[in-house]
């Protein structure tokens, strides 16, 4: 069934007027996209923006004037986070299902919206005391971690000792490993916060690191790769020490940490020279993973630097042509049309593009997120495990396998697919998705964690849906003593998910 229309609403869907290849994007007119296609698809998409003023005012948000309603969802303004929050109320959806998307957005791109903060000091002691009870029973979601670290980052408050804040952010990074999509991306970026705050940001770091190196600390990648949200100057030094090979994990995240910066022109002349050295160093004597990801981050420095490293011909994937309209491209149009019942909607075609091309790291990711939280998720979902478990087009499967460790299908059973795939790479997806997003029994996984190649993400999956009672091997004894600590995948409201 296609969603309602709204009456009083602009008549167009906000748009990404952002060339395709440009490192930068619209989050304001993203925010706004996501914020008008979750109340079209809801039980108030047919209703008018007035009437939904007044839904605001019972979830706690009130307002004057339906205008303000159509400004913020044609992307006028930027909504600020707590607005966002009031729509997940309003909409009855989980807490930061639309959220986390939303602030990794803004976190990544560093846009700041002025948050509204209690005035009452007796009401500001009460809510901060309840989030930190909520952490420490390990009820907390995404929400009240982002709500915590907006208050004490506000330099209204008084800040917690520094030994708290060290806690707080050991205990957040930790979380954000353990979560999947809209929980995951929530705690990615209340940690982003902490990180852009010069009172916090060292001691982040500092607990960001001793989390990714403990034995068995699953995808530590997301860990390093968080690094590249700190201000603080001479970050971008200290992940370029870190690019060095012997630790696949480290490589990558950090890579995808400094593509980001690249993106956001945050390099200085002396960071891209010893970025380059280390570039041909990985491209000479790495391995065929760390060579890949020398010509990727060479890709994002221009020509020149392409050159000195010898990169080889640009791939197929990369040129623009394929980029605009990649393999299986109008099956996952069809799908989202089908869905909605709208002709035109230019974000979710954009986003589809950034989330299937693997030029930008950093917007790949954010499009998935952004497509995960969206009314689109399942059409999309669904498309994209009919293409990773049959197209005859190898690039198309891996991007496709790829999306769904980001978003997951209302019938999460679906994801079993992707194990009974011929290829490796979306076997190896299969299991983060499943891990992150859908359920499987220990028999099941079995026979993936005595198969070399996909054993580290099948120990992944293993943790997250908690089957750690008994470890075969040494390897899968470190990776069950790492879940054992604090249980296995962290779900809104905040509970473990038990296998």
């Amino acid at each position: 069934m296609s969603w309602g229309k709204i009456r009083g609403a602009p008549r167009r869907l906000p748009a990404d007027e952002h060339d395709l290849f440009d490192s930068s994007i619209d989050v304001a007119a993203r925010t706004a996209w996501l914020l008008r296609v979750s109340r079209m698809a809801s039980p108030w998409g047919a209703r008018t923006a007035d009437s939904f003023v007044h839904r605001l005012a019972e979830v706690g948000y009130p307002i004057k004037h339906g205008s303000q309603v159509s400004q913020w969802e044609s992307g006028r303004f930027t909504a600020p986070l707590a607005l966002v929050a009031a729509y997940e109320r309003a909409l009855s959806l989980a807490p930061a299902e639309l959220l986390g998307a939303v602030a990794s957005m803004q976190q990544t791109y560093r846009v700041t919206v002025a948050e509204p903060i209690p005035d009452d000091r007796d009401q500001l002691f009460t809510q901060i005391s309840m989030l930190d009870d909520a952490i420490a029973e390990g009820t907390a979601t995404g929400h009240d971690w982002l709500t915590l670290v907006i208050l004490i980052t506000d330099p209204r408050i008084t800040p917690p000792p520094r030994g708290t804040a060290r806690l707080m952010a050991h205990g957040l990074t930790t979380e954000m490993l353990r979560a999947g999509h809209f929980d995951y991306s929530s705690r990615w970026a209340a940690l982003s916060i902490l990180l852009g705050d010069s009172l916090y940001q060292e001691l982040a770091e500092q607990e960001i690191v001793a989390v990714a190196q403990q034995p068995g600390a699953p995808l530590a990648r997301n860990a390093w790769d968080a690094l590249s949200q700190s201000t603080r100057k001479g970050v971008a030094a200290t992940l370029i020490e870190q690019f060095v090979s012997g630790d696949d994990e480290r490589v990558l995240g950090v890579s995808f940490g400094l593509a980001t910066m690249i993106g956001r022109r945050q390099l200085g002349g002396q960071d891209v020279e010893a970025l380059q050295d280390r570039l041909r160093v990985m491209a000479r004597e790495g391995s065929p993973q760390d060579r890949d990801i020398a010509y990727s981050l060479a890709g994002r420095l221009g020509g020149r630097t392409m050159a000195a490293v010898g990169h080889p011909p640009p791939a197929q994937w990369s040129q623009r042509g394929f980029v605009e309209r990649p393999p299986h491209y109008d099956d996952y149009l069809a799908a989202v049309r089908e869905a909605s019942g709208l002709d035109d909607d230019p974000i979710i075609d954009r986003l589809l593009q950034e989330a299937l091309s693997n030029l930008w790291l950093e917007k790949r990711q954010l499009a998935q997120e952004l497509i995960g939280a969206s009314p689109y998720r399942d059409a999309v979902a669904r498309t994209a495990i009919h293409v990773a478990t049959t197209s005859a087009v190898g690039q198309a499967r891996r991007s496709a396998s790829n999306l769904l460790r980001q978003i997951t299908p209302d019938d999460q059973s679906l994801l079993r697919r992707l194990l009974f795939a011929t290829d490796p790479k979306v076997v190896s997806d299969g299991l983060i998705a499943i891990g992150r997003g859908g359920a499987l029994d220990r028999a099941a996984l079995a026979p993936f964690l005595d198969d070399p190649t996909p054993r580290e993400d099948a120990l992944m999956a293993a943790g997250m849906l908690g089957h750690t009672g008994v470890a075969a091997t040494d390897e899968e004894q470190v990776a069950a003593d790492w879940w054992a600590r604090g249980g296995g995948r962290r779900t809104t409201p905040g509970t473990p998910v038990g296998g």
